[in-house]
């Protein structure tokens, strides 16, 4: 399935406004509770950014997109990313993740198709 989703900002609002050192990793005195401010845009599928202090709105509906009459299965034929290593070869997508709010990313192992 392909489609375009509007995220919403995923940090409490409360903490922008401050210095650009707040939110650098290295100047910061509290990056992990900086480090996602501008950073972690989420789709809140789940809804753990509905109540304060986010107020992002209702949790996004995914099932509502296989009952819609426009939903067509088609097959999507994916060509090589833009991203090159040293040699010219595509390098695909890498996909990240963090387990602690954004303080340390770690590459995922696995193959993204």
């Amino acid at each position: 399935m392909e489609d375009t989703f509007t995220l919403v900002n995923g940090w409490d609002p409360s903490l922008t406004g401050q210095t650009d050192s707040d939110y650098d990793r290295l100047t910061s005195t509290d990056f992990a509770r900086f480090g996602s401010v501008y950073r972690a845009w989420v789709l809140n599928e789940d809804g753990a950014f509905t109540l304060s202090p986010f107020n992002q709105g209702d949790a996004f509906d995914a099932g509502a997109l296989f009952d819609a009459p426009a939903t067509i299965t088609t097959p999507l034929r994916l060509i090589d990313c833009l991203s090159r290593d040293a040699s010219g070869r595509a390098i695909g997508p890498v996909i990240e993740s963090s387990t602690d709010s954004g303080v340390t990313w770690s590459a995922y192992p696995g193959r993204a198709q």
